[in-house]
């Protein structure tokens, strides 16, 4: 059974998982997150911050060594929007490669939703889930993927330059913002929703959120003090949950915001405009809620990634 690793240089985290490979699916023995803000100021400036790459190449150096000290025999990376949008993404990728030997392939919002989907589906799947039709939601820093498909088969795949640091350096200027600010960004992401066709055929359908924000969301609708994957899993999130949620924090500078439990640092900021996007795009579908899971493009890649020995 293969030992493999893939990373997720998103905008605002870099993921690491390792997993084990087999005929049943994945078996996670390290599944790990840092927040390295690497969308810092991005949206204004178009390029990459220098404290941002530097923080973000740290993160990498972290996951690396703990990828190499699990045993994996192949290690995986690829970048999503951050590094697709930045005119200096090149100075950033050739710095990975020469202090990790690690060639980073930038994908696009397209391949990346669809990795998101591989994800969920066969996570199911694995998890003997009932076959029926699927949305996945993936909110990440600088972009949204919406995923459309019944059990493994997808059918749509839509990427939305909507993400939780994004929005939040463009319209959230002030801290906590004021109303104006706010409602543009709610207009703003609306409008994004608004351009999806609606998933094909007839029947249930689940929507299913993954990725930080929607795992945070879920965190602090459940209370939660420790970080506890299963506890999440048992949380859905509704359109009332969610306007709870963006009504409190809303009114909250984002440093009172880190006394609420659920809240990881480093998303104090962005977790109102992640909550905004959420709850667009449940409104978008109908949807009466959404689970949420921590699978995602980092386990995507493993699915993909041939075994040791492959050529």
């Amino acid at each position: 059974m293969p030992r493999l690793a893939a990373i997720d240089i998103g905008t605002n985290t870099v993921l690491l998982c390792v997993a084990d490979r087999g005929p049943g699916g994945l078996a996670p023995v390290s599944d790990r997150a840092i927040i390295s803000r690497l969308g810092q100021g991005l949206d204004r400036s178009a390029d990459l911050h220098p404290d941002a790459i530097a923080r973000t190449l740290a993160a990498l150096e972290r996951h690396a060594a703990e990828a190499a000290g699990s045993g994996a025999a192949r290690v995986a990376a690829v970048g999503t929007a951050a590094l697709r949008h930045a005119r200096n993404a090149g100075v950033f990728l050739d710095e990975v490669k020469r202090r990790l030997g690690l060639e980073v392939a930038v994908i696009s919002g397209e391949e990346e939703a669809r990795l998101a989907f591989e994800a969920v589906a066969r996570g199911r799947e694995e998890e003997g889930a009932a076959v029926r039709r699927l949305l996945v939601l993936d909110i990440g820093g600088g972009s949204t993927e919406v995923i459309a498909g019944e059990g493994r088969r997808l059918d749509w795949a839509r990427s939305l330059d909507v993400g939780s640091v994004r929005l939040t350096e463009r319209f959230l200027i002030d801290d906590p913002p004021l109303a104006p600010q706010f409602h543009a960004l709610v207009a703003h992401a609306r409008a994004a929703f608004a351009t999806l066709p609606e998933p094909p055929g007839e029947g249930p359908i689940d929507l299913v959120g993954i990725a930080g924000t929607n795992t945070t969301l879920a965190a602090m609708k459940a209370g939660l003090e420790a970080y506890d994957a299963e506890a999440i899993r048992r949380t859905p999130l509704a359109p009332g949950d969610l306007d709870a949620l963006i009504a409190r924090l809303s009114r909250m500078p984002a440093a009172a915001r880190l006394a609420l439990p659920g809240l990881e640092p480093g998303r104090e900021d962005v977790i109102l405009a992640g909550a905004v996007i959420a709850r667009e795009a449940l409104a978008r579908f109908r949807m009466a809620a959404m689970s949420v899971s921590d699978r995602g493009v980092r386990h995507g890649v493993i699915y993909r990634m041939p075994s040791p020995g492959d050529t």
